[in-house]
């Protein structure tokens, strides 16, 4: 859980929407939502596994009560940098609208790289995409399981 780790998932994660022609399918704020999600999922990771986390009874697992412990700290990490560090902050270039919904995208994205989420983002992925959808688009639900298992395949693809 590295820069090499994060710059392997944003490789494989675009690979996956090059390849299968998905990027047709999403937003241009959807597609930078996953790209960032790819670069920041593991942010400051400590090492260690939410388990132990929570076995151990560390301070970050009492934060964020035994849930998707360190998936929950990336995140906060993320933006508690940006706001530590207006100038780093790109999002501001985001209209206000635009700043809201990708933090939604990215909170919602990274929280579905826990392995406790695995089973769960399976079966979604499997009741909406089992059959072949037929041509037309995809509604928003369809996008965001979509984002969520590409990002997970390529977080767990190494």
């Amino acid at each position: 859980h590295n820069s090499a780790h994060a710059a392997d998932v944003l490789q494989t994660v675009h690979a996956l929407l090059t390849a299968t022609g998905l990027a047709s399918k999403f937003s241009t704020l959807e597609i930078l939502g996953l790209f960032t999600a790819a670069a920041i999922h593991d942010y400051d990771h400590p090492g260690v596994s939410n388990q132990f986390l929570i076995a151990t009874r560390d301070p970050l697992a009492i934060r964020y009560n035994d849930t998707a412990v360190l998936e929950n700290y990336h995140v906060a990490q993320v933006y508690e940098c940006f706001q530590n560090h207006p100038a780093c902050d790109w999002t501001q270039s985001l209209s206000p609208m635009d700043q809201s919904v990708l933090r939604e995208l990215l909170i919602s994205l990274i929280l579905s790289t826990d392995m406790k989420q695995h089973f769960t983002l399976l079966g979604q992925f499997k009741r909406r995409f089992d059959s072949e959808k037929k041509g037309g688009e995809y509604n928003e639900e369809d996008r965001r399981v979509l984002l969520k298992t590409l990002l997970h395949a390529a977080d767990i693809s190494n």
